[in-house]
């Protein structure tokens, strides 16, 4: 069915704030922002019934920087605090998130 539903797309604070090592990552979530923008602004110019929202992760325990090419000569780590991120299916078949802290750092 047309023109009805919910669009999600998974951004990152580090769309809006870069850190060293991780220029590509940085940059993809930037394109994430302004590719909803702009989504937006045609969803809004069509008058769709089409719900539009982006979800900025925090610093979430994958296995991305064991199998990703570096040859910085450093390895790459996310920004703590890191969080494990849980999905789960409901019954409807939609998806439920979970987000839970690994490890708590005293801030400064």
């Amino acid at each position: 069915m047309r023109n009805r539903g919910t669009i999600v797309n998974v951004g990152s604070a580090l769309a809006y704030r870069s850190v060293p090592l991780q220029s590509v990552y940085c940059g993809a979530k930037a394109a994430i922002s302004g590719f909803t923008d702009s989504l937006r602004s045609e969803i809004i110019h069509d008058k769709l019934d089409v719900h539009l929202t982006m979800v900025d992760l925090p610093a979430v325990n994958t296995p991305q920087f064991d199998w990703a090419l570096n040859k910085m000569g450093r390895k790459a780590k996310p920004v703590a605090p890191i969080f494990e991120f849980l999905v789960r299916l409901t019954r409807r078949g939609s998806c439920r998130l979970s987000v839970k802290p690994v490890a708590r750092t005293p801030r400064s």
